[in-house]
């Protein structure tokens, strides 16, 4: 039994830094109270992220407290929102709206070579992420919520990706 236990808790990464979700909750009402506000800097990436299109960060008394990042197509976007407290990550939204081309292509077979644009139907996907102890990962689609679980790599991926953002504004504006 202990080497069961053992096993567990070596293989649950832990990304909690010691807040609730509540107040995880209250502290992200308070970002978006001080960002409708405009207490905030924002620095833009002057590149295009490695995670996403364009990234622009928010500061409040010259620390990273959000992250807003766009990465848009022709037919549909990606979006991320990271809030950020002593440089360290508490809750990520990651938004999917794309276009469902495959349906598209069976619904309408005689349109090979031009899309009709009016008759795609897209996704529009929300994944919550708030990174409390347990992490709580909802998704959000067509108006309903799901709390789901997650895989340990498909949070990591989203943590890792939003590490990589901060990064990428810290290096744009030590340069200025």
């Amino acid at each position: 039994m202990r080497i069961f236990i053992i096993l567990f808790l070596l293989g649950t990464k832990v990304y909690g830094q010691g807040l609730t979700s509540k107040e995880i909750d209250k502290y992200t009402k308070k970002i978006d109270w001080l960002m409708l506000s405009t207490k905030l800097t924002v620095y833009s990436y002057s590149e295009m992220s490695k995670c996403s299109g364009e990234v622009n960060g928010y500061y409040y008394n010259k620390k990273l407290v959000f992250i807003d990042a766009i990465h848009a197509g022709e037919i549909g976007f990606s979006s991320q929102q990271v809030y950020i407290k002593n440089n360290e990550i508490y809750k990520i939204t990651y938004g999917e709206y794309e276009a469902e081309l495959e349906n598209y292509r069976k619904e309408n077979p005689s349109d090979s070579l031009q899309i009709d644009y009016g008759k795609i139907t897209y996704t529009n996907v929300l994944y919550h992420i708030t990174l409390s102890n347990p992490v709580i990962f909802a998704q959000e689609s067509n108006n309903e919520f799901y709390i789901k679980t997650a895989s340990d790599e498909t949070i990591e991926e989203f943590v890792s990706c939003a590490k990589i953002m901060m990064a990428e504004l810290e290096k744009e504006r030590a340069s200025r």
